[in-house]
């Protein structure tokens, strides 16, 4: 997995690329957990993304929820991979995008970016 964090004003763009799965978790996380007190709006780009498994999906979800209980919000700028795709629906979320959980007040897999 590699990234690329860019800065403009309070928003912040992650651009991830490669895999995303449990042997780069910790990774993600230290990232993720940086980002969040950088900027009031995080973006992430997952275009790149060429496998996800389980882990980073629920990585993503318990990163939406601290960034909204820190009143910030974490939205993917685009899911067009088919990798994310597919890791969602063998996760469980129905192709309508629903969370089977609805933990957030916004879904990070659902989300726009505002």
């Amino acid at each position: 997995m590699e990234h690329k964090i860019e800065k403009n004003g309070t928003v912040t763009t992650l651009t991830l690329d490669g895999d995303l799965t449990i042997e780069h978790a910790a990774a993600l996380k230290k990232i993720l957990a940086t980002v969040l007190f950088e900027s009031t709006q995080t973006v992430v780009c997952l275009d790149d993304v060429r496998c996800m498994d389980l882990s980073c999906i629920q990585l993503f979800c318990a990163a939406n929820r601290s960034f909204e209980n820190n009143e910030k919000r974490l939205a993917p700028q685009s899911c067009n991979s088919h990798a994310i795709e597919s890791a969602l629906l063998e996760a469980g979320f129905s192709s309508s995008g629903e969370c089977p959980e609805n933990f957030c007040e916004k879904c990070f897999w659902k989300g726009e970016v505002e």
